[in-house]
């Protein structure tokens, strides 16, 4: 009974459940659509879907309207996506990230100190070590400095060494 789909506008192949056509033909003979959807394994929704002419198109232009879009970026003109839309963000994913971004960038940023989320001061940037993988908006330095960053291996070694995990010297 199950069928395959090649989809027209991907190439891509998908195994239906039913054959549409048949379970068209089979209502139009007088079977219910709640006895196909029981015999199939679907819902009664996707038979009416199914065999209700114009349906099936209606269904797949509300999904196509949320999920691909519906909705353009106010910055860039890109379609956003269904969870930005969800929060009431007008922005797509790009932008907002790059906003949230900034908004971070403007609270641990400025122009000759940073920001320590360890013991919550403004520092210089020589008190951060190196970070290969920070952000270009923490000019390549840590998010805590050398102080904090040396206090939490402290409290993670100490807190090891009572659990019994403490690395053995050979």
């Amino acid at each position: 009974m199950t069928n395959i789909y090649y989809s027209p506008k991907r190439s891509r192949k998908y195994v239906r459940k039913f054959d549409y056509y048949e379970a068209q033909e089979r209502y139009r003979s007088g079977e219910s659509g709640p006895a196909l959807a029981k015999e199939y394994g679907v819902s009664v929704s996707r038979i009416y879907q199914v065999i209700t002419p114009g349906e099936r198109d209606r269904v797949q232009a509300y999904q196509d309207s949320i999920y691909k879009g519906g909705a353009n970026c106010i910055r860039c003109g890109a379609p956003t996506n269904l969870a930005a839309r969800k929060l009431g963000a007008k922005l797509c994913i790009p932008c907002a990230r790059d906003k949230r971004i900034a908004a971070h960038a403007n609270k641990t940023v400025r122009d000759y100190s940073l920001w320590c989320n360890g013991c919550k001061r403004w520092l210089p940037d020589d008190a951060f070590g190196l970070y290969n993988d920070a952000r270009s908006y923490r000019r390549g330095r840590h998010y805590d400095c050398r102080k904090c960053v040396a206090r939490a291996r402290r409290k993670r070694r100490h807190r090891a060494f009572a659990e019994g995990r403490a690395r053995t010297l050979k």
